[in-house]
């Protein structure tokens, strides 16, 4: 089966409980990834019920946070409350829904390093991963 992606939800709220519902088109059986980025601040988001945190950390200049989730779609795959503990800022998130993961195995690896290397401070760059399922889907 290829690896294709079902479509996005992108949210932008100042809320410290926001609903991201998935995009029309979500079937049982896709993979729901939901990355968040935040000041560090309004701290993690808690790990709704069925969702699994693959990986958060902090910014280098430790003002900016991220924290990406991911679980598989039900039959009927409602919106999900997220809820951040900190001071209430700006959150920003993308919900990327995918069809045709390795059910037993979607996340194979991650990798991240938050560096400054421009004049903003604001690149970040990634380790290598390796994967050892095909057809593999980097996002």
């Amino acid at each position: 089966m290829a690896i294709t992606i079902v479509g996005t939800t992108t949210t932008k709220t100042t809320s410290l409980t926001p609903s991201v519902t998935p995009p029309a088109g979500t079937a049982e059986n896709d993979w729901l990834f939901q990355v968040w980025g935040y000041w560090k601040n309004t701290g993690i988001p808690a790990t709704p019920s069925g969702w699994i945190l693959g990986d958060s950390g902090i910014h280098a200049d430790n003002s900016n946070a991220g924290a990406w989730f991911y679980k598989k779609a039900g039959a009927s795959e409602g919106s999900t409350t997220w809820t951040f503990s900190g001071s209430a800022d700006e959150q920003m998130g993308a919900l990327i829904v995918v069809r045709g993961l390795d059910g037993s195995t979607p996340v194979q690896a991650n990798s991240k390093r938050a560096v400054a290397p421009d004049a903003d401070g604001r690149a970040i760059q990634f380790n290598g991963v390796t994967v050892t399922n095909v057809p593999t889907l980097l996002l």
